[in-house]
């Protein structure tokens, strides 16, 4: 009797025991399957999760462990665990933590490829990071349609963070410290990159946690029933929806300098998409947001042509995050130009605004193709050399630039002056802007098909059209108050001065200081022959009623 009272207690001891051993679980829906969009989660008979739904997750809870788990999937009118739609045995281990994530394709049609619907199991779970101050990320690939994929921290680490990760396996955790980081998917060759993302994993304060990213939706939707596009999300121990990673862009502005008659107006396709219908020469795009570190195709299309499939000129460009670029283009595509430079895009990083508030950030591009290398040369305030050097096809660095009005010179390789223009920064109200000066047009329109005259044009990050700096002939008096004026020749035969009072005396300088010409005029206008001068920079001075007027010319 004794005997069999001490069996009956050891059978209790055991079941109690049994009873009292426990898991930690989560579970996670990311099956992109329309069919599944809402399930019923069934835990032996005890209904777990109710109407869960597509990319929510639980929190951590309680779990039998020690002994045999069914887990049951049925609809969301579930009652009971008869005839489910799919069903998973297992056993947790007492103590164990386990992540169980839910993905696959329940349906019969429509999805491709379809694997069957499963539960990924992750044995070695973490409710916390293991070190205080860090963060652990835990990688689940739960896209059906995706190959295998790398992650490349491409922000703080520039290191390869996941490995070859196949659909429905787990990268096992990575322990990072607390920052914003940016993931860069790329196939398991890191030949080609599918997509870039953000991790604000700092910003999103999640210090001390533990997470899991998982990679969920279909990178073709028209392939699977028009599902959820793919996206990386992140998924918190506490559960509840999913966490979007936003993905990663950078700006994108297509300016039009091509001086080819035959592409006046184009309209312009980034990736498929219209950013700019009838666009003409000699304006550009606002800034467009693109995906970065991925391809970009830009198509240039015939304005009358309803078709973008048939561009008249195509190239890819690819973007860093959080950088601003800019794409002009440039150059010919029919016959009749000498020299024939052919059509295409030159890009550049380039700043939406100015480095410096007050300032304006001026960077020169030379897209005038029958113009040879030159200097530019600022000759009114800074008297300085701004541009050196520069080809057809190239971008100067910027120049930073206090808002003024400035005469800018443009000299061929033997230091002789091209052309001059006036620079009114400040009357273009340019405080705080970044532009681009591009030399656009043709040098001699007679051997480039008629095409437009050489000048240069200011772009503006805004986009619209550019706007022509002017011809420099002259400049404004500088001394307040002035009442002289200059008209010169338009062939600077000769200037003309003209002022309300008595002109008492006028003298031309060359920029050395030279006198070429002087006179002590007995009226109100003097006019001075200039068509023997030497092409260059002159300064004019005029004496008017004991005050002295400064103004510059250039004789070309």
């Amino acid at each position: 009797m004794k005997r069999s009272i001490l069996f009956i207690l050891g059978i209790v001891l055991c079941s109690t025991l049994a009873m009292s051993q426990t898991a930690r679980v989560q579970v996670i829906h990311n099956s992109a399957d329309e069919a599944a969009e809402y399930v019923d989660i069934w835990l032996n008979n005890t209904l777990l999760l109710d109407n869960f739904k597509f990319r929510t997750a639980s929190a951590f809870v309680d779990a039998p462990a020690g002994m045999p788990v069914e887990i049951r999937i049925k609809d969301t009118a579930s009652v009971d665990t008869a005839n489910p739609i799919t069903r998973f045995d297992t056993m947790f281990a007492d103590q164990g933590s386990y992540i169980l994530v839910a993905g696959g394709i329940l349906s019969s049609a429509g999805y491709s490829p379809a694997p069957p619907f499963t539960l990924e199991i992750f044995d070695a779970a973490r409710e916390q990071a293991a070190q205080i101050g860090t963060i652990d990320v835990l990688v689940h690939h739960g896209v059906t349609d995706a190959p295998a994929v790398d992650v490349i921290e491409s922000k703080e680490l520039n290191a390869t963070a996941v490995d070859n990760l196949e659909y429905s396996q787990f990268q096992g955790y990575l322990t990072l410290p607390m920052d914003d980081y940016r993931l860069r998917l790329t196939d398991s060759m890191q030949t080609a990159v599918i997509s870039e993302f953000e991790a604000p994993l700092a910003s999103l304060g999640l210090e001390d946690q533990a997470i899991t990213v998982v990679a969920s939706g279909f990178v073709d939707p028209e392939a699977n029933s028009m599902g959820a596009p793919f996206g990386l999300f992140a998924v918190l121990s506490s559960g509840g929806s999913f966490l979007p990673l936003q993905p990663s862009v950078a700006q994108v502005q297509v300016i039009h300098n091509a001086a080819d008659p035959f592409v006046d107006t184009v309209d312009v396709y980034i990736n498929g998409n219209l950013v700019r219908d009838d666009m003409g020469f000699r304006s550009s795009t606002a800034f467009q947001e693109v995906p970065s570190a991925v391809e970009l195709k830009v198509d240039i299309v015939d304005r009358n042509d309803p078709d973008p499939g048939s561009p008249l000129f195509s190239s890819t460009i690819v973007a860093e995050a959080g950088r601003s670029y800019a794409a002009v283009a440039n150059g010919v595509l029919g016959t009749g130009f000498d020299p024939f430079e052919p059509f295409e895009l030159f890009v550049t990083e380039v700043r939406a605004e100015a480095s410096i508030g007050t300032n304006a950030d001026v960077m020169v591009f030379h897209g005038a193709s029958d113009a040879p290398t030159v200097d530019i040369m600022e000759s009114e305030i800074l008297n300085v050399t701004a541009v050196d050097n520069i080809s057809y096809g190239e971008f100067s660095d910027y120049v930073e630039l206090p808002v003024a009005n400035y005469a800018l010179e443009v000299l061929d390789a033997s230091g002789e002056i091209v052309a001059g223009y006036d620079a009114p920064f400040a009357d273009f109200d340019l405080e705080g802007a970044a532009v681009m000066v591009l030399a656009s047009g043709f040098l001699d329109p007679e051997v480039n098909s008629d095409g437009p005259s050489f000048g240069l044009w200011v772009s503006f990050s805004g986009g619209g059209n550019m706007l022509e700096l002017p011809t420099r002939t002259g400049v404004e008096d500088q001394a307040a108050g002035s009442q002289v004026s200059i008209y010169p020749n338009p062939a600077l035969d000769f200037i003309q001065v003209n002022g309300a009072q008595h002109i008492e005396y006028l003298e031309l300088q060359d920029a050395a200081g030279r006198v070429f010409r002087s006179s002590f005029p007995a009226g109100k206008s003097e006019r001075l022959e200039v068509s023997d001068l030497p092409a260059g920079v002159y300064v004019l001075k005029v004496q008017q009623s004991g005050q002295t007027h400064i103004q510059k010319i250039v004789i070309r």
